[in-house]
């Protein structure tokens, strides 16, 4: 009699333990490895032009000295599905996520709907709860779009930290305007500015070949830096890169740049 209650007393301490396991699981987000999913933050990589892969590959490498691990690629077709191909490292601190539009016609309106949709993914599928993004070219464009449009209310995800290199956000050079019909006009960004969630850290790197031109070949600096004005109640910080590494193409590549975006996003 004495062996049977102690037995079904040890029965009950262990249903007690799962229940309260159960809790703690669903209530703080602990996962298998007793890290809280909040104290992952992923770090989304948004390209322009469906060159996503090289710049990020190259991000990629750079940010693995601080902890950053490759962990999803992400791809957007014209139709607008949309394919998740992750691997272990989902639970890194910092999982690095690739986000390739293959589609270069879409608005960036568009694109930023469908950023959305990734990120109330990523909120339900791995529960992260906030995010830092690096934009590249129109990628900055999606990246404050969707921030300003959607935000944390929308897709349960907090933007913490902005890096925005190369953005177009007065559009892009005369001579290869044809793109700028994707973007938004500067009057729509700064009317949407008033969104912009504050509190985000953000980093603008831009790009000026010479004094004579201002300009990354691609992205003017009054473009670039028109950032600035777009993002109030911001800890906002700006580079220039100069001469042959400030071409828009090399400005992710530049290893002074690289430092200082490692030093940005990894900084506790």
């Amino acid at each position: 009699m004495e062996k049977a209650t102690k037995k079904n007393i040890f029965l009950f301490a262990i249903g007690i333990i799962v229940v309260v396991a159960g809790f703690l699981f669903i209530e703080f987000g602990i996962n298998v490895d007793g890290v809280k999913q909040h104290d992952h933050t992923p770090i989304l990589f948004v390209s322009d032009l469906n060159k996503t892969s090289k710049a990020a590959n190259h991000l990629t490498v750079t940010s693995s000295r601080e902890g950053g691990e490759y962990a999803m690629k992400i791809n957007v077709y014209p139709d607008g599905k949309i394919y998740y191909h992750p691997n272990e490292n989902v639970h890194a601190k910092y999982p690095i996520i690739k986000v390739n539009f293959n589609d270069n016609t879409a608005s960036t309106v568009v694109q930023a709907k469908w950023l959305n949709e990734i990120l109330v993914h990523l909120n339900r599928k791995y529960r992260y709860q906030q995010y830092n993004a690096l934009g590249f070219g129109s990628g900055s464009l999606t990246v404050y779009q969707n921030a300003v449009s959607y935000g944390q209310e929308a897709n349960h995800m907090r933007l913490t930290k902005f890096i925005s290199i190369g953005g177009p956000f007065k559009g892009i050079m005369p001579k290869q305007n044809i793109m700028n019909h994707r973007y938004p006009k500067v009057s729509e960004l700064r009317d949407g500015s008033k969104t912009f969630p504050k509190g985000v850290s953000v980093l603008n790197v831009y790009g000026q070949l010479s004094r004579a031109n201002k300009s990354d070949g691609r992205v003017t600096t009054s473009s670039a830096r028109e950032l600035k004005k777009l993002v109030p109640g911001s800890d906002y910080q700006e580079i220039k890169v100069s001469g042959k590494s400030g071409r828009h193409s090399k400005l992710l590549s530049n290893q002074m740049a690289s430092r200082i975006i490692e030093r940005f996003l990894f900084a506790e």
